[in-house]
């Protein structure tokens, strides 16, 4: 649980676990619950032809996998994105007169339905070829957090446990590790990337930003609630306990406590147990059907098949040895419900035609996959 592991280690791989590198865990960053989110599933899907090292999902398994169902999804994706290419990771060291910093994320897009990240290939060590100093992490327990705060600190504990189960933390250094205090100031940068060893209470009072400056706030509204969200949805249990040093007792350090949470029970088939990619399924319906039809007409169809694309390649395959068929919408509904097995003879007759009509679907010539995307990304 939690622990480092070596190149020559062997690693057994569950489903919907990824590997995340230590290196990026540690990063002080303000990030939203969402973005985190979105760059967990991105991990869990990295692709790369040997030169770009990237990540595609459909929007709509996307909006499924984060349980988004008001609201333009369209929207918050498009603010995320902007977020995700904003994060940069790096170090200077003045002595020597060097620095380094890389984009973590170099672009990220939506085009027809599909969510696509590319990330820096000069980071690849840490996205596609981590060989050591990395964290499995469970994609379920993730998409179960509520709280950004929780994520984050469920990250950093488990990153820490090959140390044990009492991880410490100066709590300077907790505010920028869960984005309480921001790391991204020019003067604060300064100190955090300068040496290993940053000096996080000399940083935390360069920062203007004052957000929850109380023990008694940071707590309130930060903490409880990180390790409430733990303690729910994960599969350990945080508890902890301060320290105190100086005049006045002033809290420094926080110790924390971690077990293993054993009333928690991982369901990793949670995300693909019976996952349709509709939208899939309304292209391939349009690249089959040869006959162009309204928007509303796929998606019936689609439907009436519960989104089976095997069943609605049987019925059109039925259809098509039918030549006298004059509604392609009607046919294939009555196929699909009735599960026809042979070809069933169409004759152009008024009766025929009429027990066809069924609800009289009106056909286009023109299929709007734009128009698609947006019914779907905004839940109407």
């Amino acid at each position: 649980m939690g622990k480092r592991t070596s190149k020559d280690e062997t690693m057994t791989i569950e489903p919907n676990e990824f590997s995340k590198s230590n290196f990026l865990i540690s990063s002080k960053y303000r990030s939203s619950l969402l973005e985190n989110q979105i760059m967990a599933i991105s991990l869990s899907r990295i692709q790369t032809d040997g030169i770009l090292v990237y990540a595609e999902i459909k929007a709509s398994e996307l909006k499924k996998m984060l349980n988004i169902t008001g609201g333009s999804f369209y929207a918050k994706l498009d603010k995320t994105a902007n977020m995700m290419t904003g994060k940069t990771i790096g170090f200077t060291d003045p002595d020597n007169e060097e620095f380094e910093y890389h984009a973590v994320v170099t672009s990220a897009k939506y085009k027809r339905g599909t969510f696509r990240v590319e990330f820096n290939h000069n980071l690849k060590n840490m996205i596609s070829d981590i060989k050591n100093n990395f964290t499995r992490l469970s994609l379920p327990i993730l998409m179960q957090f509520k709280t950004v705060y929780g994520f984050r600190l469920y990250e950093v504990l488990k990153s820490r446990l090959y140390k044990g189960d009492m991880i410490v933390i100066r709590l300077s250094e907790l505010r920028f590790l869960l984005g309480v205090a921001n790391a991204e100031l020019e003067n604060v940068k300064s100190i955090l990337r300068g040496n290993k060893n940053p000096d996080y209470d000399k940083a935390l009072k360069l920062s203007p930003e004052k957000i929850y400056d109380r023990f008694h706030d940071f707590s309130d509204y930060v903490l409880e609630p990180a390790i409430k969200d733990i303690n729910t949805y994960s599969d350990i249990h945080v508890s902890y306990t301060v320290q105190r040093a100086g005049q006045g007792g002033k809290i420094f350090q926080i110790t924390f406590l971690v077990t293993e949470n054993d009333s928690i029970i991982v369901d990793n088939e949670m995300i693909e147990e019976k996952y349709i990619d509709k939208d899939s399924v309304l292209e391939e319906i349009h690249d089959l059907i040869e006959e162009k039809l309204k928007l509303k007409d796929y998606s019936t169809i689609a439907e009436a098949a519960n989104y089976d694309i095997d069943r609605i390649k049987k019925a059109y395959c039925i259809l098509k040895q039918n030549s006298n068929v004059e509604n392609v919408v009607g046919f294939m509904i009555k196929a699909i419900e009735d599960n026809y097995e042979e070809p069933v003879k169409a004759k152009k007759t008024k009766s025929t035609k009429k027990a066809n009509s069924f609800n009289n679907f009106e056909q286009q010539n023109i299929y709007d996959f734009e128009e698609l995307e947006k019914a779907l990304l905004s839940n109407k």
